[in-house]
Order: structure tokens, then C-alpha cells, then sequence
């Protein structure tokens, strides 16, 4: 019998190979790769609502590359091996993932929104009243204040408050810690339109808020029960940095960890070795936040912790990189690769670019790496987010150096919980404000 070249093609494809391997080919359209092996698969969701993202582009190694689906999930075929996933979408900052070990199956990347409000219903305003006591009466003079998340306000000469809440999403039932009582410097936050400062409780208390269901723009106004300060007793905690002296400024914020309920802040202060006043809930977790910055006030070393009790705390700062290209102000012919000195401690690093030198300039593109270098990727400019840069347009780079791995990392940085201004047990430092143009 005679056998037709087409099925001879198909038995020589077919053929063992060292042995027992045996070479699987599929039938291809011109111009498309092979599937080959088995694939990685992954989601891709929303930094910011963690809903999935469906019709993302994901690329890995030299010939892989898929589309999400509805639910975000994506298979990618090829030889991927350890060079790194890219991901990207319109409308939201094109991310890569660097790392020296192979992609893990069931990986879930998130992805930052330009404009996390897009697409969001409106928000909900309330407004919280009250009024703080202190030993069975209201506070007075004036001088007591009360905050619930990132939104703070003094009391009147009669302990009272009015606190204003927004940014709900219509349709949820928002739970958390509204606490207060008498401050001693401040004040907390800049919602009272001032800057931050040393501050520290002399008396405290706390309760649980909730807002009730609603979907309308403005709520009424929530009354609540009062407030009492003396309830919490006011203890010490003791902070120490061990390279201090490295650094212009140092500053340590305590913040009380109520898990789902929120965080709230206790205590700041500006000097490198301090007693801080505190006041001390059994059961409840502490994060204690340090930041260094260098001489222009540029923030470039801090670490986060969670303690569940008034230990010692000892500190020691991570030094930002040292940055070896491009120079700062230099002129790309094509897309750079941006290099620096390893860090001490450091597991990966973050880099960042933005389009522009000011105050406003936006976040271009996002890259994570355990190596001292990442290259700017060159995927197509289509998604209008990432990309190839434009010539003659001037941009800034950050490195972040971190004690996380790339897989960690990628989830701390890109998605924190929104309630905590902390990372758990993170250590990180960073070099910015270098800036570079693409010439051609």
C-alpha cells in the first residue's frame, strides 16, 4: 500500500524522541504558534474592587500570549520558562512581573486602574454625631478629637462632634471604630487642615459604628451613644532604631488594628528613639509604621510591623538604592533599562515610571524584578496605558527596594488593604526623581 505524504508528515511528527518523550504537534493557523505542553493559567482582577478583568493581554517568554476571559482567568501555551509575565489593559497600568524561578499555575495579578473612581457608582456621604465623655460628662474645654478611618474633627467647648464620612459606595453597610478623646499635640491627619505633627492621647475610648443600609447619595445624619475617653488605659511603648543617625529625619506612627473594622491612629512622633503614650486594649493588635527621609524631606526608607503586645520595638532602616542607569536626566534612543546597586536584606524590587517631571505627572508603567535591572517592556502602545514611550516627552523613574519576593510583593503593592496605611512586617526603601526623555 502506498502511504500519502500527508500521512507520512503525520507519523514522522509523531516519531519517540530520547526514548519515551514523545513530540505533540497541533494543527495551526499561518502565523500562529503552536500550543504546546501544558499551559499556565492565572486571573487577572481589579486592584481596587477586586472584580475580575476580562480582555487583558498576558504575555510570557518570546511567543506567549492570551486574552482573559469574563471571569479574568487566562491559559498561556509555550516555553515560558522564568522570563517574567506582562499584563496589560485599557484603562489600567500595564504591569511585569519579573522573577528567576518558572511562573506558578493559579496566580492571580492585579492590575491598578488610571482612574480608580471610573465605572464606580457614586459615593455616599453621612455624617456621624456624638460627643465624647470623660468620667461620666463632656469634655470640656475644647480639645478632644474624634476619627473614624482617615476622617478626623475636634470637638465643641461641650464635647460634641459632627463628623463628616464619605466615599461609600451606595448599596453596603460600612462598619468600623469610632474613637476620640483628649490630644495632646496634633494634630492627627491633614483632614483638619493642618500638617501632620508629633501627637499623643492622655485619654481614650473607642465603639463600633455602623452605617445603615442605603442607596441614595446623602444619608442623614447618624447619632451615636457618647464616647467615653477614660475607658482605655494610656500605656508605654518603647521604639529604637539602630541606624538612625544614617538618616535626616525619622518618624514612628502607632495605629490600633481592629481587623475588618478598621485601623485607627494613636500616636506620632518625629524623634528616632522614643516612649510613646499609647492606649492599650487587650487582644488588639498594634501597627507601629517607621519612615525615614533624606534632607529635601523625600521619603526614602520605611518599615511596618504588627506587634500584638507593648514590647520593645527595634528598628532598623533599609537604605534606598543606589542608582546606576540611566543617569539622572539622560537622553533614550530606545526603550532604557534601569539598573542599581543591590540593597542589603532586599528580596525584589519595584520600579516606576511616570509620564512627566511634576507634581501630576501619571503612573506609565509598573515592573517588578528580583535582579538589580528591569528593562522598560515593549509591548504595543494600544492599550494606551504602558507601552512604548513617546520621543521628546520627558518621564520619571522610582526604585523600590523591598524584603518581599516578587509573588508578595506584586499583591502588597498593587492591592494593600484598603483600611490599613500599613503592610505587615514590609521593609522597603526608594530612590526617586530621576528623570530621562526618549530622543527618537
Amino acid at each position: 500500500m502506498r502511504m500519502t505524504s500527508r500521512l507520512a508528515l503525520v507519523l514522522t511528527l509523531l516519531l519517540p524522541l530520547s526514548g519515551c518523550e514523545l513530540l505533540l504537534v497541533s494543527p495551526t493557523l499561518p502565523g500562529i504558534a503552536p500550543f504546546v505542553g501544558r499551559p499556565l493559567t492565572g486571573k487577572v482582577v481589579d486592584s481596587v474592587t477586586g472584580l475580575p478583568l476580562g480582555n487583558a493581554t498576558v504575555t510570557a517568554g518570546l511567543l506567549a500570549t492570551a486574552k482573559t476571559d469574563a471571569d479574568g482567568s487566562f491559559k498561556l501555551y509555550g516555553n515560558i520558562g522564568g522570563q517574567g509575565i506582562a499584563i496589560a489593559r485599557a484603562g489600567y497600568t500595564s504591569l511585569s512581573y519579573v522573577t528567576n524561578s518558572p511562573l506558578a499555575d493559579g496566580q492571580s495579578y492585579f492590575l491598578p486602574p488610571l482612574f480608580p473612581a471610573t465605572g464606580l457608582p457614586s459615593a455616599k456621604h453621612v455624617t456621624l454625631q456624638g460627643v465624647i465623655h470623660y468620667n461620666g460628662a463632656p469634655i470640656t474645654p475644647k480639645g478632644a478629637v474624634v476619627f473614624a478611618g482617615l476622617a478626623s474633627t475636634m470637638t465643641t467647648t461641650n464635647g460634641q462632634f459632627a463628623l463628616a464620612i464619605r466615599e461609600l459606595l451606595p448599596g453596603s453597610v460600612h462598619s468600623g471604630v469610632l474613637a476620640g478623646g483628649i490630644l495632646i499635640g496634633g494634630p492627627i491627619s491633614s483632614e483638619t487642615n493642618q500638617s501632620a505633627a508629633d501627637f499623643s492621647f492622655d485619654s481614650f475610648g473607642y465603639r463600633f459604628a455602623d452605617i445603615p443600609f442605603a442607596d441614595k447619595p446623602d444619608l442623614a445624619p447618624l447619632p451615636l451613644q457618647p464616647i467615653e475617653s477614660k475607658e482605655v488605659p494610656i500605656q508605654s511603648l518603647s521604639v529604637s532604631y539602630s541606624n538612625a543617625g544614617a538618616f535626616q529625619r525619622v518618624q514612628t506612627d502607632v495605629f490600633m488594628d481592629f481587623g475588618l473594622m478598621g485601623s485607627v491612629p494613636v500616636a506620632r512622633n518625629s524623634q528616632s528613639n522614643k516612649t510613646l503614650p499609647v492606649p492599650y486594649v487587650q487582644g488588639i493588635k498594634y501597627a507601629i509604621e517607621g519612615q525615614a527621609a533624606d534632607a529635601s524631606g523625600k521619603l526614602t526608607s520605611r518599615v511596618s510591623v504588627v506587634t500584638n503586645s507593648l514590647s520593645p520595638v527595634p528598628f532598623r532602616l533599609m537604605p534606598p538604592p543606589v542608582v546606576t542607569g540611566p543617569a539622572n536626566g539622560a537622553e533614550e534612543g530606545g526603550n532604557p533599562t534601569f539598573s542599581w546597586e543591590p540593597v542589603p536584606d532586599a528580596q525584589s524590587y519595584a520600579v516606576e515610571v511616570l509620564e512627566g517631571t511634576h507634581a501630576s505627572a501619571t503612573l506609565k508603567w509598573k515592573g517588578y524584578t528580583s535582579q538589580t535591572s528591569i528593562a522598560f517592556p515593549t509591548f504595543p502602545d494600544w492599550d494606551m496605558n504602558g507601552g512604548s514611550l513617546i520621543p521628546g516627552i520627558s518621564y520619571t523613574w522610582t526604585v523600590r527596594a523591598y524584603n518581599a519576593t516578587v509573588e508578595s510583593l506584586g499583591k502588597a503593592v498593587t492591592a494593600p488593604p484598603p483600611s490599613k496605611p500599613y503592610r505587615t512586617n514590609l521593609y522597603e526603601s526608594a530612590a526617586s526623581g530621576m528623570t530621562f526623555s526618549r530622543v527618537r
